[in-house]
């Protein structure tokens, strides 16, 4: 799969769309600092998923949008696409059916990346995948970007290993590891979890079980409890029934002097109506007389104005006649200049004739320069190319020579695996002695997970009362509240906070305003209704609301309705849910929590939290004692961990020798095959450079040397350049002409204009000067008229004063019946009022006998048949037979009428869990060995890989050191997946030695070594070179574009490289410009050089 455009929108400084074509070969981006070059990299970095704003030199990922200029506004988004060339079906199997894959990556400000693939939406995570299965990504060491040498330098060995993990291509192992491990860690906790419900379900049977027997009793009682409460609402219909007869008859009188009342207040309303039907016409004529005097009033205003009006435009028309006349001058005038340049101006035709003449002089010269100019080229060309040659061919020797050092060091490295030492086998033992292992750290896994779990506990036990210790003691600002005196058991919070709310903040110190004053006990307490328990029984602390909380009784929640009407004065119902009842009938339900109960159940629960952590220290003493328990079992199982790989080492060693022994038979057979090919390229360039030096001769017995060529070119471009100057002269003089001309028509109609406009200034002031008369005979009529308008005003107002008294009086004898008809109203809805609940409180009854007994009332009055055999009881002795039965049943406590369908119910739950829990053993026995295998397959990976990079290294080393040696050790640790990376290099006449005693370059050079090393052994479809070449020398660079220009034909890959170097753009195949003219806004220009060279061949 090839990488084939990269096409940018609105990033950073590319705000102008850009497309960026990635063909094959070399593909150089040239531009001065600070252009934009770099850009070009990190878009390609963004687009494969780069997810760090910090990787991308911004301060947030929305910075990569362009931010805006002086001249350019900012942006919204940006949006980055790169089209991959899939013709080969090597893309991953959901995007292989196309043969183009287009990725897009968009961002929003403030809302965040999307992506897409193929106009299909996919996650992040789903683009980084792809590219790390195509051997490349985000941060994949085939992208080298600007510092990052530096960077390799100065890593230690561990953070070098992961370039060789690059390599090895196990990068997405570990990110595959760390998945199962997280789902690994997910299954145990859902064990642990299932093992919790099958231990409650268990419980649950055994409890269901004894509910049901409980049922059996509940449901008897029911019955008896049912017949009690017949009774009781029998007894509560014929009181009602009583009280509401009585109650109908005295509403009826009241609500018949009410009557009478407002019949008199009718007739009042009558007489106030009539008087008040003849106020409004009089208030039309008063209001019309007012309006009639006022527009005479406005009009005669209106006329003084015109006047002044008309005097002012006579003075306007004066100047704008004068202006006129003075423009009408100077136009005339400019025409007659105009006239005047025109007779000046000379014959065109003879300097057209004459220009022409000039345009066909440069045209021939600029022929003849073209032709010498090919000629320089081609001479230019055939030299450069003989120039490489003799390069290459000079470089052959020490080629040939390293070939043939890499053909001995491959058979003495042959013999020594053949002849080396038969490994020790423990192949009987190993197998038992890895078991047990296994069996070790499984154990010491589960030990250690308890002692972390716990640890975990109790440093949120320690954590929560920390911060409720906070909360209690910064919350309140009132000194010595009463809240902080009391102790509620827990469970009765919502009962304190509904009795005492708000008031369980205030003092019980008397110097604030507000405060509780400690008064001594009540000598004769009134008594709480039965089946009612004192909250004082609850709540403890303090004397200073004794009074309130022994006048306050505890109730369940349905019971409260039922209790309040026997309360005495004073007293109180509250429930355990918040619920309120009050003597004088009011009633509050439960609501949502207040602070003050909020504060109590935190108190509650800190001392539930704080004698937890007591229990614990008393146990196991502290926190640390068991992170150092921890920190022994991970050592332990750590150590157990590295004897096992161990183990499988040695299991593994003798397949990896005879794999060895089949690669360096192989890797014999290439460099063999290697060296023939080379000695066939070598000859070839040899006849090459024949051939070239031949041509060279013959062109230079043609055409002299190259600097005659040049003197020809000079002497045409200096003719061109004079015929340009006479050309432009010309040229000149014949625009002028032309202006000239087509500006004396639009003087003439500009003056013809401004004739016009005087005259019709002049006949609208001769106009205005005859209106002041005729104004002044309209003064004179509008005068009589408002002296007469006037004068009906008046009348009018004195009439609609007289008839406005006549009501006030009568308004004052309504106010006074309305008041006493008002105080009538009172009375009746009184009366009313009473009506209503005594009818709602038989309602109510009725509603209750028939939800509670499913019965009307006739039918309840029969079943209880009161008569003289059978008398109706007190209402409170009813009462007391049916909360004596509920109580009975209420001590058998709570009852489950559906125990038997729920133990059905629980039954199944149990088996169902506990198959899903043999489900969940299998799936973690699976995700085990599948970690197991990946950590193996990674270090097999490891190990081949570092073998073929050291290789490789060494054999890139040489190339760009021109001899030398160098090699790669694992340092740290055995295990590969452990280890530190180190690098030993000797250039040529030194001493083997570190990266940390080499000079600069070297250190650049090796680096570079190390990064082409990783990208032989597993290339990449991509690689970017961001200023790679900025330290080295001119010698060096040449070495490394030698180095580039092998790799390229070698392997599958097309490289884009940034530089600033003139050698290392002579090599590019085809280079790319970025240019920055605006200021903040970056352009890119192509060219292809190799198209380019064989248009100039073909000329």
């Amino acid at each position: 799969m090839d990488f084939k455009k990269l096409r940018i929108s609105n990033f950073k400084s590319f705000v102008d769309p850009v497309e960026v074509g990635i063909n094959e070969g070399l593909t150089g981006v040239v531009g001065p600092n600070g252009c934009g070059k770099s850009n070009l990299v990190e878009a390609l970095r963004w687009v494969m998923g780069e997810t760090s704003y910090k990787s991308m030199r911004t301060d947030s990922m929305d910075d990569v949008i362009f931010s805006g200029t002086e001249n350019r506004p900012p942006r919204n988004f940006a949006e980055v696409s790169l089209i991959l060339d899939n013709r080969s079906r090597k893309a991953p199997k959901d995007y292989n059916n196309e043969d183009n894959v287009e990725i897009i990556r968009r961002i929003e400000r403030d809302s965040g990346s999307a992506y897409k693939v193929n106009g299909k939406d996919i996650r992040a995570r789903d683009v980084q995948m792809f590219f790390a299965d195509v051997s490349t990504g985000a941060r994949s060491p085939s992208l080298v970007r600007q510092g990052q040498i530096d960077e390799l330098i100065s890593q230690k060995p561990e953070q070098r290993r992961k370039i060789l993990e690059e390599a090895a291509g196990i990068s997405g192992f570990h990110v595959r590891r760390h998945e199962a491990e997280l789902r690994l860690n997910a299954a145990n906790n859902n064990l642990e979890r299932l093992d919790d419900v099958l231990k409650e379900l268990s419980s649950q049977t055994r409890s269901l079980r004894k509910q049901a027997r409980e049922a059996s009793r509940y449901k008897s009682l029911s019955e008896d409890i049912r017949s009690a409460q017949a009774v009781v609402l029998a007894v509560k219909l014929e009181i009602i029934n009583e009280e509401l007869e009585k109650s109908r008859k005295n509403y009826d009188v009241s609500k018949k002097n009410h009557q009478e009342t407002i019949n008199s207040l009718s007739k009042i309303n009558s007489e106030e109506i009539n008087l008040t039907n003849e106020l409004a016409p009089l208030k039309e004529k008063s209001i019309a007389d007012a309006a009639k005097f006022q527009r005479l009033a406005i009009e005669m205003e209106g006329l003084d104005k015109e006047l002044l009006r008309q005097e002012q435009r006579i003075i306007e028309l004066d100047d704008l006649i004068l202006s006129c006349t003075t423009q009408l001058n100077r136009e005339k005038e400019f025409l007659e200049d105009l006239n005047s340049s025109l007779s000046a101006q000379g014959d065109a035709e003879k300097k057209i004739n004459k220009r022409d003449q000039i345009q066909t002089k440069i045209d021939d010269d600029s022929s003849f320069l073209r032709e010498n100019n090919d000629k320089i080229s081609s001479f230019l060309s055939k030299y450069s190319q003989k120039e490489n040659l003799e390069k290459t061919i000079k470089s052959s020797g020490e080629i040939k020579k390293s070939i043939l050092s890499q053909i001995q060091r491959e058979k003495d490295y042959f013999d020594s695996l053949t002849s080396s030492t038969k490994i020790k086998n423990n192949s009987k033992s190993l197998p038992q002695r890895k078991e047990e292992i296994n069996q070790s750290i499984n154990e010491k896994s589960d030990q250690f997970k308890d002692n972390n779990n716990l640890i975990n506990k109790m440093i949120d036990d320690y954590s929560e009362r920390n911060a409720l210790q906070k909360i209690l003691g910064s919350s309140l600002d009132v000194s010595n509240s009463l809240i902080d005196k009391l102790e509620v058991e827990q469970g009765y919070e919502n009962a304190l906070d509904a009795l005492l709310g708000d008031e369980l903040y205030y003092s019980t110190d008397d110097t604030n305003l507000i405060h509780w004053k400690l008064l001594d006990e009540i000598p004769d307490e009134l008594s709480l209704p039965e089946k009612c328990q004192p909250l004082s029984n609850f709540v403890k602390g303090s004397k200073f609301i004794s009074r309130r909380l022994k006048q306050t009784g505890l109730v369940k929640k349905d019971d409260g309705n039922k209790l309040v009407s026997d309360l005495k004065y004073g007293q109180r119902l509250v429930s355990k849910e918040g619920d309120l009842w009050r003597w004088d009938g009011l009633i509050i339900s439960s609501s949502s929590s207040s602070p003050a109960l909020d504060r109590l159940q935190q108190r509650n629960k800190l001392d539930a939290i704080s004698k937890s952590i007591n229990e614990f220290e008393i146990e196991f003493g502290s926190i640390e004692k068991l992170r150092e328990k921890s920190d022994l079992f991970q050592e332990s199982i750590t150590t157990s961990k590295i004897d096992l790989d161990r183990i499988n080492t040695e299991i593994n060693n003798k397949n990896d020798t005879e794999k060895k022994i089949i690669k360096s038979k192989d890797e014999l057979l290439l460099l063999n095959s290697k060296l023939e090919n080379f000695n066939n390229e070598n000859k070839d360039n040899l006849n090459q450079l024949d051939a070239i030096s031949k041509s060279i001769n013959e062109f230079e017995i043609e055409f002299g040397s190259i600097e005659k060529l040049r003197e020809k070119s000079d002497l045409f471009q200096e003719s061109i350049t004079t015929s340009k100057i006479d050309l432009d002269r010309i040229n000149t003089e014949i625009n002028n002409k032309n202006d000239i001309e087509k500006k004396i028509p639009h003087t003439v109609e500009l003056i013809l204009s401004l004739e016009k406009r005087i005259k019709n200034f002049q006949t609208e002031k001769d106009n205005y000067t005859n209106l002041p008369e005729e104004i002044d005979k309209n003064k004179n009529t509008l005068n009589t008229l408002i002296e007469e308008a006037r004068i009906k005003k008046s009348d009018s107002e004195d009439k609609l004063i007289n008839l406005e008294n006549k009501i006030n009086q009568i308004r004052l004898h309504q106010r006074e019946a309305t008041e006493k008809e008002a105080q009538l109203r009172e009375s009746e809805g009184r009366l009313e009022i009473l009506l209503q609940n005594n009818t709602e409180k038989k309602q109510e009854i009725d509603s209750q006998i028939i939800r509670d007994l499913k019965l009307d009332n006739n039918q309840l009055l029969k079943l209880v048949n009161f008569n003289d055999d059978n008398p109706r009881p007190h209402e409170s002795i009813a009462e007391q037979n049916f909360e004596r039965l509920k109580n009975e049943r209420e001590l058998l406590g709570g009852v489950n009428l559906r125990a038997d369908d729920e133990l059905i119910e629980v039954q199944d739950r149990f088996d169902q869990t506990k198959s899903e829990r043999n489900d969940l053993d299998a799936a973690i026995s699976k995700l085990k060995k599948g970690i197991s295998g990946l950590n193996q397959e990674s270090r097999e990976r490891m190990k081949l890989a570092f073998n073929e990079v050291n290789e490789r290294f060494q054999s890139v080393f040489k190339k760009l050191f021109g001899g030398g040696n160098a090699e790669l050790n694992f340092v740290d640790s055995d295990d590969p997946l452990e280890a530190g990376l180190e690098m030993l290099a000797q250039p040529p006449g030194k001493k083997l030695k570190s990266m940390e005693s080499l000079s600069g370059g070297e250190k650049a050079l090796t680096a570079i070594s190390l990064i082409f090393a990783v990208f032989l052994t597993n290339p990449s479809p991509i690689c970017v070179l961001d200023e790679v070449d900025a330290p080295l020398d001119d010698a060096n660079v040449e070495r490394f574009c030698d180095l580039i220009e092998e790799m390229s034909k070698n392997v599958n890959t097309r490289f884009l490289i940034i530089t600033h170097h003139a050698l290392t753009m002579s090599r590019m195949d085809r280079l790319f410009g970025v240019t920055m003219q605006e200021k903040g806004i970056s352009k890119l220009v192509s060219v292809d050089l190799k198209t380019a060279e064989k248009f100039r061949k073909l000329a």
